[in-house]
């Protein structure tokens, strides 16, 4: 009878030694599962990074524009949209709010005329005559597609 439960007892053990290596297995099991959900709330907080990041840039680009919406191409613009203006300094946007930044520039509210700074000295004498006897290299502080949009 001694062998019976000997056997019973060695029968019992098995047992539990087989549903503890079952248990260990399980969560290797699981692992692949686990792994995939991981990278699925991974690629989530990536998106939802990209999301707001591009949130931030709209509302910082709707700022640009609202404060873009004051700021005329010319100083007649400007004239026309505040006669009592007096002449001075101001910040005109001669190619609009998508391309150059604005430029400083005199505005002559008498004439609506904009004047844009350069770097040439004032009253240069030049004794010559004909076509072409005298150049000088001139820097505005305005890009040439600002220059362009003012003459036009």
């Amino acid at each position: 009878m001694q062998a019976t439960g000997e056997a019973t007892s060695w029968w019992n053990l098995l047992r539990e030694v087989s549903a503890t290596v079952e248990e260990a297995a399980a969560p290797t099991e699981k692992i692949p599962e686990a792994a995939e959900e991981m990278k699925k709330e991974d690629n989530f907080n990536k998106e939802i990074m990209r999301l707001e990041e591009r949130i931030s840039q709209l509302e910082d680009a709707e700022r640009s524009r609202q404060a873009v919406k004051f700021i005329v191409r010319t100083c007649d613009e400007l004239k026309a949209y505040d006669p009592s203006k007096a002449s001075g300094l101001d910040l005109v946007d001669p190619d609009g709010p998508f391309g150059d930044d604005p430029i400083p520039t005199f505005c002559d509210m008498t004439t609506g005329t904009t004047q844009v700074s350069h770097d040439a000295t004032d009253g240069a004498e030049v004794d010559c005559s004909g076509r072409s006897c005298f150049t000088q290299n001139v820097q505005y502080e305005a890009s040439y597609r600002q220059l362009v949009a003012l003459t036009r």
